[in-house]
Protein backbone atom coordinates (compact mmCIF):
# COMPACT_ATOMS: atom_id res chain seq x y z
CA UNK A 1 0.00 0.00 0.00
CA UNK A 2 1.32 3.44 -0.90
CA UNK A 3 1.46 6.23 1.65
CA UNK A 4 -1.03 8.18 -0.43
CA UNK A 5 -3.51 5.28 -0.12
CA UNK A 6 -2.88 5.20 3.63
CA UNK A 7 -3.68 8.92 3.85
CA UNK A 8 -6.79 8.40 1.73
CA UNK A 9 -7.91 5.48 3.92
CA UNK A 10 -7.44 7.39 7.21
CA UNK A 11 -9.06 10.59 5.90
CA UNK A 12 -12.49 9.00 6.36
CA UNK A 13 -11.98 8.81 10.15
CA UNK A 14 -13.49 11.41 12.44
CA UNK A 15 -11.51 12.34 15.52
CA UNK A 16 -13.24 12.22 18.91
CA UNK A 17 -11.10 15.05 20.29
CA UNK A 18 -12.26 18.59 21.20
CA UNK A 19 -11.50 20.68 18.13
CA UNK A 20 -10.44 23.78 20.09
CA UNK A 21 -7.74 21.88 21.99
CA UNK A 22 -6.15 20.01 19.08
CA UNK A 23 -2.76 20.98 17.65
CA UNK A 24 -2.41 18.12 15.15
CA UNK A 25 -4.89 16.50 12.79
CA UNK A 26 -5.79 12.89 13.58
CA UNK A 27 -4.81 11.77 10.08
CA UNK A 28 -1.32 13.27 10.53
CA UNK A 29 -0.81 11.46 13.84
CA UNK A 30 -2.01 8.13 12.46
CA UNK A 31 0.05 8.26 9.28
CA UNK A 32 3.22 9.32 11.14
CA UNK A 33 2.68 6.54 13.69
CA UNK A 34 2.08 3.83 11.08
CA UNK A 35 5.09 4.88 9.00
CA UNK A 36 7.32 5.04 12.08
CA UNK A 37 6.22 1.62 13.34
CA UNK A 38 6.91 0.13 9.90
CA UNK A 39 10.39 1.67 10.26
CA UNK A 40 10.80 -0.19 13.62
CA UNK A 41 9.68 2.52 16.07
CA UNK A 42 8.89 0.89 19.42
CA UNK A 43 7.61 3.82 21.51
CA UNK A 44 5.92 7.21 21.21
CA UNK A 45 9.37 8.79 21.64
CA UNK A 46 10.61 6.76 18.64
CA UNK A 47 7.54 7.83 16.64
CA UNK A 48 8.12 11.52 17.49
CA UNK A 49 11.81 11.26 16.57
CA UNK A 50 11.01 9.49 13.30
CA UNK A 51 8.41 12.14 12.44
CA UNK A 52 10.89 14.91 13.16
CA UNK A 53 13.67 13.24 11.14
CA UNK A 54 11.40 12.63 8.13
CA UNK A 55 9.58 15.96 8.21
CA UNK A 56 10.51 16.91 4.63
CA UNK A 57 9.21 13.61 3.29
CA UNK A 58 6.06 13.75 5.41
CA UNK A 59 5.28 17.24 4.10
CA UNK A 60 5.06 15.82 0.59
CA UNK A 61 1.70 14.22 1.47
CA UNK A 62 0.58 15.61 4.87
CA UNK A 63 -0.35 19.17 5.86
CA UNK A 64 1.37 19.20 9.30
CA UNK A 65 0.18 22.71 10.14
CA UNK A 66 2.00 22.62 13.51
CA UNK A 67 4.97 20.47 12.55
CA UNK A 68 5.45 16.76 13.14
CA UNK A 69 4.66 16.73 16.85
CA UNK A 70 6.47 16.81 20.17
CA UNK A 71 10.12 15.94 20.39
CA UNK A 72 10.68 16.18 24.14
CA UNK A 73 13.15 13.29 24.45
Amino acid sequence: MSVEKLVEHFSALEGPRCSGKVEHRLIDILVIAVCAVIACAESWDDIALDGHNKLGWLLSFLTLVNGSGSREI
